[in-house]
């Protein structure tokens, strides 16, 4: 895996195929133009969860034809900064498919994240911010593992600036959250920003003191930084893949980068047979989010074949 980042848009060269998503702000825009500029063809993509649907350009179909269809293609990029975890997870199964070895992923950071308005004057020193709508914890097809009550589960989270994600995530699990049941959060330090990571943190703190998440149990990587992500999570589950029974749940509710990184790491698990699953709320994004664009990041990631 290679990463570079730069203040301008990137040279991608002349990709086969290119993927990408809805804009919903400036940064996603610019994005798409530089993709579809640079690549031979293009496909907007959307999954929806409920239905568990894939669709390119507004056409529905499964990972197995998209495979067919890259037959001959070598390079791929998907356009991160638009595409949710549901595509990316479900193009990654393709590219798996169709043999497909390399991918590169695009992504641009934000200037900044629009704040939601405060509910009153003594909330406008906080900082608060609805990124995002229309939340519904579902998993996706080949990357659930129904919950054992008598198995020992661990809950990996990637922690962003929404804290209403995560109190959803376990008010979904409320019966099921025990001594067997252990949250880890992992937080992006150091963050694109500095002095963002705070605004993963403090919107958090409540809810560490009241599942008694100490200091201990917080892991950190880099907010921008693939690789990293994805290293922390091997780091996390290799020692308990050595458990008889253990379950281990992810929530990437952070970054794009962390959400990449998420995708790698559940396709790994998978190939592996682990006992892996994805716990995600789908989230709707939110028109005019973030403004600006600052580091654009070319990630290249090199996979073994099937």
């Amino acid at each position: 895996m290679s990463a570079s980042s730069e203040n301008s848009p990137p040279d991608l060269g002349r990709p086969d195929v290119a993927f990408v998503g809805k804009a919903v702000d400036k940064r996603g825009a610019s994005a798409i133009a530089l993709v579809s500029d640079a690549a031979k063809q293009t496909g907007t993509v959307s999954f929806e969860p409920e239905k568990q649907r894939l669709l390119i350009d507004n056409q529905e179909v499964s990972p197995i034809r998209i495979a067919k269809d890259l037959v001959g293609s070598n390079r791929i990029v998907l356009e991160a900064t638009t595409l949710g975890l549901g595509e990316i997870l479900m193009l990654l199964r393709a590219l798996e498919a169709a043999s497909i070895t390399q991918v590169d992923f695009l992504y641009a950071e934000p200037e900044g994240y629009t704040k939601k308005p405060p509910l009153s004057q003594s909330d406008s020193a906080q900082d608060s911010y609805e990124l995002t709508t229309n939340r519904n914890f579902c998993g996706i097809n080949g990357f659930n593992h129904q919950l054992d009550s008598q198995s020992d589960a661990t809950h990996i989270f990637f922690l962003g600036f929404e804290a209403d994600r995560v109190k959803n995530a376990l008010a979904h699990r409320e019966d099921a959250l025990s001594e067997k049941y252990r949250l880890l959060p992992i937080v992006g330090i150091p963050a694109f920003r500095t002095g963002w990571e705070s605004k993963s943190i403090k919107p958090h703190l409540n809810l560490f003191e009241s599942h008694g998440i100490t200091q201990s149990r917080i892991h950190y990587c880099a907010a921008d930084s693939v690789r990293e992500a994805f290293l922390t999570l091997w780091d996390i589950f290799e020692p308990l893949n050595t458990t008889p029974q253990q379950q281990v749940f992810v929530s990437p509710l952070g970054t794009k980068p962390h959400t990449i990184a998420t995708a790698l790491f559940l396709i790994d698990t998978k190939k592996a047979h682990a006992p892996v699953s994805l716990f995600y709320d789908h989230p709707v994004r939110m028109n005019k989010r973030s403004f600006g664009e600052t580091l654009w990041h070319h990630i290249q990631v090199q996979r073994s074949g099937s």
